[in-house]
């Protein structure tokens, strides 16, 4: 019996082995079934597009490369000029399976950069292109924007007179007239959209994330709010609201936080980390930042840093902006004043521990750096970083270590610094940190303290010495500039620079940063190239100022005023601003301004110029003198004026704009058309500047201003007569926010 089941088993295993080798055949296909399997397509066939459609991508951009817009942009036109595709966006903007697309074409100058450019907006169907907007843009033209929400697709683009925003519907452009409320009919509340009164003025406004932009909208026009992103930040960001600052509830995209006033954004603060609440308070925050010190290559921390660790550090909102409880270096001797110090101190060195540096803040946190016997590598020595986290409470030391860095993915590895914002390699983190206190704590809660909070300098130069440990620190100015008792100081901490401290030609990619240094501590005010400082004491006020320069960039002048023992920023001017005697008028340079000549299609010869703009100060603030346009016949019937602008044209040039301001100077602009060896025409840019005085018009005077000699500027100064480029009606606003105030004359004299 047992032997003819084991046979039977047998064979039953060798026939299954058999019907698994043997080839497979087709199951028949059912008659009825064949037509229907036979259009059966794959998935992949399914997703592959047909580039020959009619609504393919390539046949819309066909037809809006074909589509002529120069009767639109006819008033605008010269001979020989092109007119450019700068935008294509294409796409089902509208989820029913047709497609459009948004495009804009441009009429540009020398690398899109003359001060006025027009274009068209228009929109492609299959069926045709339709012309949308007309437009007329200064300085560089902004791209069409666009982004999703709740599935669907929005077109921003601003020109100088309005923002215009569109949406899909039905396959139609559909612009929204109102677009706070038009928005919020179509889009639900999320992180990506908030609305509401936020100033309850009965008006409502919304902030929108599209794409990876932070948007403002009011019942008129939009506003592009965040679009410069550092990699430790939200991309995109997220809308929280209401976040709560000191009792006030302001809007936060993860790097900013934004109230709103008279239907407009205001920026309250700006932060290149996100912020985390430290505990139920709305005033205490930690900011998680990652930084390379987890290996180095000298004990105390510096030298060559490997590998990056994150860790928190303590902000507080001061009231006008964050500050940073900064660390103040203890000696060990210090620590072991603290109840529970020495037992630390006694611990760490029994575990084989050096102790690296240790340092105090004045939220009760001490951290203490420490590392291992050293490594030896091919590289020589290497030294792992490790810290602990005191909380100093009740008289009394508590590691918080574990608790602290239970979810950190370094846990306790690394070393901490005094501030965030400064490394012991590059002396300054790579990120641009905005206006930011740093609070050093001002004395020790225990007896071994030494007190700070002396008025001198001297006592200035102690409390940030850990500053002169990595670049010169020179003091610019010091005093008791607001007469409260205290006295303050900006500063100038520089790498690698000529003895005044300065930027200089040989070594201009050197970056500095300036400071402004006060009895608890410093703040950073900024991070660049420094071309000069300059101090102007008016009547009734001080005003500091701290030029910029940059190779490529219009950077400006920043001026600050001291109150309260805090630097309070009054403005941003253009590069070098300069007083006129001593009289309460200025003058700056306008930076760099790409108007030498306008080239169609973005080639030719253009080039930069420089160019002055006046200011005067009215007892509060810096004011521009902006431009009232006059006419030819206004400006000649002085006697003078008729002779230049007879000169100008005897040359063979057309007069353009002419403005008049309220200082007297009077900028004359003109040019004319040219034909270059390649057969193109350029229209070249020229001005010559008079001035209005004791009624005739002059030569404007020599002292009036005059060009500093920048490194690839060819003359030692530039007279203010005259020179190539284009005059605008005002310089506040067209590069940067300048925080300047324009007034224009009413008339002309």
């Amino acid at each position: 019996m047992t032997s003819r089941f084991l046979w039977a088993l047998l064979l039953l295993m060798l026939l299954a082995v058999l019907s698994a080798c043997a080839p497979e055949t087709e199951t028949p296909v059912p008659e009825e079934n064949a037509a229907e399997l036979s259009e059966t397509v794959t998935p992949e066939e399914e997703a592959a597009p047909d580039l020959d459609a009619p609504d393919s991508e390539k046949n819309f951009k066909a037809l809006a490369e074909a589509f002529s817009v120069e009767e639109e942009l006819a008033p605008f036109m010269t001979p020989d000029i092109s007119i450019k595709l700068s935008n294509f966006t294409y796409g089902d903007f509208d989820g029913d399976g047709v497609h459009e697309a948004f495009a804009v074409k441009r009429i540009e100058g020398f690398g899109g950069r003359i001060s006025v450019t027009h274009a068209a907006l228009f929109f492609v169907r299959s069926d045709g292109c339709t012309v949308l907007e007309l437009l007329e843009q200064t300085g560089y033209p902004y791209d069409l924007q666009h982004g999703t929400l709740d599935a669907r697709e929005f077109f921003l683009l601003s020109d100088v007179s309005a923002d215009y925003i569109y949406t899909v519907k039905d396959s139609r452009a559909v612009r929204l007239a109102n677009p706070a409320q038009e928005l919020a009919a179509l889009v639900s509340p999320s992180e990506r959209f908030i609305y509401g009164d936020f100033d309850g003025d009965g008006h409502n406004e919304a902030f929108a994330v599209l794409g990876n932009y932070t948007y403002f909208f009011n019942e008129e026009s939009y506003e592009l709010l965040r679009t410069d992103y550092f990699s430790s930040l939200p991309s995109p960001p997220s809308l929280s609201y209401p976040w709560m600052l000191d009792g006030k509830e302001l809007i936060y995209d993860g790097a900013n936080g934004y109230s709103v006033e008279n239907s407009q954004a205001v920026q309250v603060f700006s932060l290149p980390y996100p912020l985390t609440r430290a505990g139920d308070s709305d005033l205490q925050f930690t900011m998680t930042i990652e930084k390379r010190e987890a290996v180095t290559t000298k004990w105390d921390g510096s030298g060559i840093t490997f590998d990056s660790t994150a860790k928190q550090y303590w902000l507080y909102w001061n009231g006008e902006r964050f500050a940073e409880y900064g660390g103040r270096k203890l000696e060990r001797k210090e620590l072991a004043a603290f109840t529970g110090g020495l037992e630390i101190l006694s611990s760490l060195s029994e575990s084989g521990a050096d102790i690296g540096n240790i340092y105090y803040r004045d939220n009760g946190i001490i951290t203490v750096n420490y590392h291992r016997e050293a490594e030896t590598t091919e590289q020589g020595n290497h030294y792992n970083n490790f810290f602990r986290i005191l909380s100093y409470s009740d008289a009394a030391l508590t590691d918080i270590t574990e608790e602290m860095t239970k979810d950190w993915p370094s846990r306790d590895q690394g070393a901490y610094l005094s501030s965030a914002f400064f490394d012991s390699v590059n002396t300054y983190s790579s990120i641009f940190s905005p206006i930011y206190d740093v609070q050093i704590p001002s004395r020790l809660p225990v007896e071994a303290a030494y007190d700070f909070t002396a008025a001198a300098t001297e006592s200035f130069l102690k409390n940030v010495s850990f500053l002169s440990t990595q670049g010169r620190l020179s003091i610019l100015a010091d005093g008791d500039f607001d007469g409260d008792g205290q006295n303050e100081a900006f500063a100038l901490l520089s790498f690698n620079v000529q003895p005044d401290g300065f930027i200089r030609q040989d070594n201009f990619n050197e970056d500095c940063i300036y400071l402004f240094l006060h009895s608890g501590g410093y703040t950073i005010l900024g991070k660049s190239l420094l071309a000069s400082f300059s101090r102007y004491v008016l009547d009734g006020a001080d005003l500091f100022c701290f030029a910029e320069y940059s190779d490529t960039l219009n950077l400006g002048t920043h001026v600050y005023t001291v109150t309260g023992s805090r630097a309070v920023q009054i403005a941003i001017t253009g590069t070098e601003l300069t007083r006129i005697g001593d009289t309460d008028q200025f003058y700056f340079s306008s930076g760099k301004n790409y108007d030498t000549a306008s080239a169609p299609d973005g080639s030719g010869p253009g080039g930069f110029t420089y160019k002055l703009y006046w200011l005067y100060w009215d007892g509060e603030r810096l004011v521009e003198y902006g431009g009232l346009r006059i006419s030819e016949e206004q400006l000649g019937r002085f006697a003078y004026g008729k002779t230049v602008l007879d000169a100008i044209k005897n040359e063979g040039n057309t007069i353009d704009e002419i403005y008049y301001r309220g200082n007297g100077v009077i900028n004359i602009n003109y040019g004319h058309m040219y034909k270059e060896t390649s057969g193109k025409y350029f229209y070249s840019h020229s001005y010559k500047n008079l001035l209005y005085r004791d009624g005739s018009v002059t030569d404007i005077p020599k002292d009036w201003g005059y060009h500093p000699r920048y490194y690839n500027y060819d003359s030692e100064e530039e007279l203010p007569s005259g020179g190539p480029g284009r005059y605008l009606d005002s310089y506040g606003n067209r590069s940067y926010p300048s925080m300047v105030d324009v007034v224009y004359p009413t008339s002309f004299p």
